[in-house]
């Protein structure tokens, strides 16, 4: 409902068009992780890492929220980012 609202109001901004300053703003080696089922493609996710230069984890049995579909999936992928950040 927001993104629609967003869009009506023509405040949106692609996020394409912000990819250089996400990439300033993120840290070093950082990992976007993600799930399978999300209604928004894996391959645009993916797309996404490469232009941001980070490691894509895609949990396969979870959905727009990983950590809610598929804790455990989730928390071991996130733990496995945070020790190769030390």
């Amino acid at each position: 409902m927001m993104n629609a609202q967003l869009n009506a109001a023509k405040k949106a901004v692609a996020l394409e068009e912000r990819v250089d300053r996400l990439r300033e703003l993120l840290p070093p080696r950082a990992v976007v992780i993600g799930g399978a089922g999300d209604t928004r493609p894996v391959d645009a996710l993916r797309r996404l890492g490469v232009l941001l230069g980070c490691e894509v984890v895609v949990i396969p049995n979870a959905g727009h929220e990983p950590w809610l579909d598929a804790p455990a999936e989730f928390r071991a992928a996130l733990r496995a980012a945070v020790s190769r950040q030390g």
